[in-house]
């Protein structure tokens, strides 16, 4: 997966997605909710399943929207 010929753009896009996923992964254990861990974790998981760059961006695009949809909003 990691060829030595790798430039900066896939690099910086798997570790942006990776930290967002840790991100993610932090706060759904802090916060006692599955749905977050999940997501974080499918984040993680991006980068190592999809080699394309822009596969990794578009699943990314995808589990985050997921998470939008799935999370339950407040009536204030």
């Amino acid at each position: 997966m990691l060829d030595a010929d790798m430039t900066m753009g896939p690099l910086l896009t798997q570790i942006l997605i990776s930290s967002t996923g840790f991100g993610l992964l932090l706060f759904g254990k802090k916060q006692k909710r599955l749905l977050f861990m999940v997501a974080g974790l499918a984040l993680m998981a991006v980068c190592y399943a999809v080699e394309s760059t822009l596969w990794q961006a578009g699943s990314a695009g995808v589990i985050v929207t997921a998470l939008i949809a799935a999370t339950p909003r407040r009536a204030d």
